[in-house]
């Protein structure tokens, strides 16, 4: 899902996949959205489902920052 800096939920970003996860900023620019995603292994898991991979999303005008890491 995205959001404007106010809260308001502006679209969604699908992926084939059950359980996206680890989305981040990325790219030269920060201008990139990556999402992993795993396997889903529950027993009644679609069998179109395509985790286990990598996806990206290139925004048409957003950009993210770089991620804050803590120094201490």
């Amino acid at each position: 899902m995205v959001f404007d800096p106010l809260g308001k939920h502006l679209k969604d970003i699908v992926v084939p996949a059950y359980s996206p996860t680890c989305t981040t900023w990325g790219g030269k620019n920060f201008d990139i959205i990556f999402c992993a995603s795993g396997i889903d292994r529950r027993p009644e898991a679609n069998a179109t489902d395509e985790g286990g991979h990598m996806y990206k999303y290139k925004p048409a005008t957003a950009k993210g920052q770089p991620k804050f890491e803590f120094a201490g």
